[in-house]
């Protein structure tokens, strides 16, 4: 982890360097301000080779239709940048952490050179360290080992050696149920929970049940007595404990396991009064070298952080899309306003250019409280309190944000079928389109049945209002389900639970 880390963190010192040139937004925060020098300088360098993940129609079309009038490639380069410079921080937080993982993870290693382990005083206790020798398999010749501190006085010992006697049976049950119905290995180690006492076992039967709890295979239940001696300094305690077994098979491997880790014991056992406890340096007639094994997650993390630096990317394309078809329905539930507004301004005597400017200005001057564009200029709307109904900063409506960009249009010079027309392809909606190319015929070729073909848009827009708000009622309903159905479940089970107890 510590190569990986080190590579990472050179090509971002290399980057970091190529890219203190290259100006940021005001709008990024100083945390990610290098990560998007950094991006700005990957993106003029890369995207002259139009790879795939810095193109893409669908990202493309959906930023025009979010950001309509703005430049197409400014765009574009923004929204890359802005992703790649937020997969960039997460690569390099992740790595990061990923070495302070690992950092962490060897921090915690006891054993030295000369194989070693430092034995801690009473008051910090017992350790455990995880080790693994390779003179076996990987899997069979791991351990986890006891390292005791050392002793203690004898002022607690009787009545701690009696409360650990009478609870020393599910101590040693392990995956067994009973003391007469063992079927797996006892665990009999050299002491239990928080009891300073050291215990030594031995099998009156060690070809059925060994001094380690190692369970041989018989063909019939067998009854076998352990002796075990409770001690600490020099009080010693002896009790026998009958169990009745019928053991598994033991493998070559396993006997080989049960052999090494009997090794193991009792060196540790016979090096209670030293500082350190030395490992066995043979076993077998063979060199044994020592590993302890820890737990580290570092490479784990980083490949997760990658996967999140590689998923925020990708994830950023359809985050885009969302907004896309969250602007076009909020436009489908304004389309029954403005054409009404539109049928009743131009059935109020206003020519269709002034009904389509005021409506504009209207959704202005409640937005920012500075007044109504009209084809005379801009004017307070008299009887309207600004900000009433839509204050300043409060989330944009895209349909009307459109009409005011085909008025700005207007106020230019394009003429006014183009604007509409321009209107009716920006929205890229159906109806939209429906009302645009009917403002234009009206303006190309005259229309005087406007004012009925508007009103009858308007009544039809308002039908399909009312069946879009009952078709969301309904994914309401369905949504709705899986909770009630939840519920039902707990309620079920608050009434069944006392109905069986009672049985």
């Amino acid at each position: 982890m510590y190569v990986i880390g080190c590579i990472v963190l050179i090509c971002y010192l290399v980057l970091g360097i190529l890219s203190h040139k290259e100006t940021v937004e005001q709008n990024v925060s100083r945390f990610l301000a290098p990560f998007h020098r950094m991006a700005v300088y990957l993106y003029k360098r890369i995207c002259i080779h139009k790879l795939p993940f810095f193109s893409s129609a669908q990202v493309e079309k959906d930023l025009r239709s979010l950001h309509p009038g703005e430049g197409k490639e400014s765009l574009k380069a923004d929204y890359y940048m802005k992703k790649l410079s937020l997969s960039l921080a997460v690569v390099f937080v992740g790595t990061l952490f990923g070495m302070l993982v690992k950092y962490n993870s060897q921090s915690s290693l006891l054993l030295d050179e000369e194989g070693r382990i430092p034995r801690g005083d009473y008051r910090k206790g017992s350790v455990r360290v995880q080790l693994k020798a390779d003179c076996v398999e990987s899997e069979a010749g791991s351990f986890q080992i006891k390292v005791a501190p050392m002793l203690l006085t004898e002022q607690e010992v009787q009545d701690l050696s009696e409360e650990l006697w009478n609870r020393l049976p599910e101590y040693i049950l392990g995956e067994n149920e009973a003391l007469d119905k063992v079927s797996c290995d006892l665990v009999l180690e050299e002491s239990y929970g928080e009891y300073p006492f050291l215990l030594e076992w031995e099998s009156r039967n060690p070809a059925v049940v060994g001094s380690t709890g190692r369970v041989y295979s018989r063909e019939t239940a067998v009854p076998v007595e352990m002796a075990v001696k409770i001690c600490y300094e020099e009080f010693v305690r002896e009790e026998n404990l009958v169990i009745r077994v019928v053991p598994p098979a033991l493998t070559a491997r396993e006997q080989e396991r049960a052999e090494l880790e009997e090794l193991l014991l009792q060196s540790e056992e016979g090096s209670r009064r030293e500082e350190v406890w030395s490992l066995p340096k043979e076993w077998k007639g063979e060199k044994v070298n020592w590993q302890q094994e820890v737990e580290d997650y570092s490479m784990v993390l980083w490949l997760l952080t990658i996967v999140t630096a590689v998923s925020i990317y990708a994830m950023s394309d359809q985050d885009l899309h969302k907004q896309q078809e969250q602007r076009k329905k909020q436009m489908q539930r304004d389309y029954p306003d403005i054409v009404h507004k539109l049928s009743l301004y131009a059935g109020a005597g206003m020519t269709i250019r002034g009904a389509f400017q005021k409506i504009a200005g209207e959704y202005e001057q409640k937005k920012s409280g500075k007044g109504i564009r009209t084809e005379k200029g801009v004017r307070p709307v008299k009887g309207i309190r600004a900000g009433k109904e839509m204050r300043p900063g409060k989330e944009l409506r895209p349909a009307y944000e459109e009409m005011l960009y085909a008025c700005r249009e207007l106020h230019s010079g394009v003429s006014e079928a183009s604007a509409y027309e321009h209107f009716g392809k920006r929205t890229g909606l159906q109806e939209y389109t429906r009302l645009s190319t009917l403002l234009a015929q009206n303006l190309k070729k005259g229309n005087s049945d406007l004012l009925e073909r508007l009103r009858e848009e308007a009544v039809r827009a308002g039908e399909e209002k009312l069946q879009g708000c009952k078709r969301m009622g309904e994914e309401a309903g369905t949504k709705l389900l899986v909770p009630m159905v939840l519920m039902l479940l707990v309620v079920m089970v608050m009434i069944m639970i006392p109905a069986f107890s009672t049985i």
